[in-house]
């Protein structure tokens, strides 16, 4: 008896070892590995896996995997094959995210994490994973079907820790749900939203969109711990983006794209002058903004915490890159492609900034590329170690 007793708890006390060090392996190989050592190691590994990655959903059964993994905060599903990508699958072929949300329902109250490729997602889906996770902060959908804009108005609306809220080509059918109450459901409820993303429906120019300055300003007014935001529009104001600076003072990534290029302010009829309240902005994207130099002059000049700028098709030209002379260096890179910079402007940059890396380049990669005096694209960043050596004939470094 005493020795079942001694072997008993020196088990235990290799079990205990074991879930201690296993909470530090984070590598789905590396963890299923371990799981296959012995039945000691294969409930240690079950009991500490804190993230369950299913790569095809019809490959296990959920009840299966919420029998074996009892805490799990985030979860990864894959449904349909590759082949979804090019319509060679029937519509309704399956990968039903039903059965799964009903297993995780009752076995996961603590889910925090949801993360789905290529899987069937239903309005009802939404609704009982917004009612079923009161500590739910992530939900991501990439291609994915079967839901509409209804659905998405619930998760916003009863997911109150929400931090992430990511759509990508998503197949989302409008119910005409109102995007700016969509919108001010999340300013109201997500107090603690990190990250967002916004990206409207019919990318073109000259599109009636429903997205605006208007959900922005929306947003601006409740999610104060905003840190990284992503914003495709078919207008804005400057009013917006003061207000959006001023009410977020964590935000640190900007990336703004406005589909009507070179559109001013549609209230005040002003150019777009982004820059001038984003003191602790580090990463700024911007797509076909502004209407002369300033707006970048701005950037350069307000922006003073900024390590990460990116510009496409805006008019800036060589006197607003001169404007970031005080700064270039301090950052970690600049690209600027099919603005209005010179070669000869951007070999002035090189000549007084001698310990910067600048690059001109066609991003065709054809003879004739550049377009006139104008380089198709900038590319600069500070190096220690001097220009790189893997350069492509179309890269021409000055």
């Amino acid at each position: 008896m005493t020795d079942d007793r001694s072997e008993m708890s020196e088990d235990q006390v290799l079990e205990n070892v074991l879930e201690n060090v296993l909470v530090f392996l984070k590598s789905r190989r590396d963890r299923n590995a371990v799981s296959l050592v012995c039945k000691l190691w294969y409930r240690a590994e079950a009991y500490t896996r804190s993230d369950v990655f299913i790569g095809n959903c019809y490959a296990v059964a959920p009840r299966r995997v919420t029998q074996r993994f009892r805490r799990v905060r985030s979860v990864t599903i894959k449904g349909k094959p590759r082949f979804a990508d090019f319509g060679l699958l029937p519509r309704d072929w399956g990968a039903h995210f039903s059965p799964w949300l009903s297993a995780m329902a009752v076995a996961y109250r603590l889910l925090e994490k949801i993360h789905l490729k290529w899987m069937s997602v239903t309005d009802d889906d939404l609704a009982l994973m917004a009612h079923s996770f009161p500590t739910f902060k992530e939900l991501v959908l990439v291609c994915c079907e079967g839901f509409s804009t209804g659905g998405l108005a619930v998760v916003v609306s009863q997911c109150r820790r929400l931090r992430v809220l990511e759509l990508i080509e998503d197949e989302v059918s409008d119910d005409e749900i109102d995007w700016i109450s969509w919108l001010q459901a999340v300013a109201a409820t997500c107090k603690d939203l990190r990250e967002i993303r916004v990206f409207s429906i019919d990318a073109t120019e000259n599109a009636e969109g429903p997205v605006s300055d208007v959900g922005l300003l929306a947003i601006s007014l409740g999610c104060r711990k905003l840190r990284s935001i992503l914003y495709f529009c078919q207008q804005m104001t400057n009013a917006a983006v003061i207000a959006m600076c001023k009410n977020y003072p964590d935000l640190v990534v900007f990336q703004l794209c406005i589909f009507d290029r070179y559109r001013p302010d549609h209230v005040m009829g002003e150019p777009m002058d982004e820059g001038q309240y984003g003191k602790l902005m580090r990463t700024l994207s911007v797509a076909f903004a502004g209407d002369s130099d300033i707006g970048l002059k701005y950037v350069l000049e307000g922006c003073t915490n900024l390590q990460k700028l990116e510009i496409r098709g805006s008019p800036f030209g060589d006197p607003a890159l001169w404007s970031g002379l005080h700064h270039f260096f301090n950052m970690r890179f600049v690209w600027m492609s099919y603005c209005r910079v010179t070669r000869q402007g951007c070999a002035d940059v090189a000549r007084q900034l001698p310990r910067l890396v600048v690059e001109v380049f066609r991003g065709d990669e054809v003879e004739g590329g550049e377009r006139g005096d104008f380089v198709n694209t900038l590319y600069m960043y500070r190096s220690l170690d001097g220009p790189r050596t893997d350069v492509l004939q179309f890269v021409k470094i000055l």
